[in-house]
């Protein structure tokens, strides 16, 4: 059984420009002896569900 593949700066240089490219901020960089992870900031914004769950009020004549 051979040694793990190391992780070059090539490889990370590579990852980091295409997660730019994508529009993803890098929040931080996890390297590892054989791989690394980027953390990225979410996509989109979560939003919180709003508290609509009941019928719409009727509009009113007038």
């Amino acid at each position: 059984m051979g040694r793990p593949r190391s992780v070059t700066r090539s490889d990370l240089d590579r990852a980091m420009k295409v997660a730019r490219a994508a529009g993803l901020s890098i929040l931080e960089v996890v390297v590892e002896p054989d791989r690394f992870r980027l953390i990225t900031s979410p996509l989109a914004e979560q939003k919180e569900p709003e508290d609509n769950v009941g019928p719409k009020d009727w509009p009113s004549a007038g």
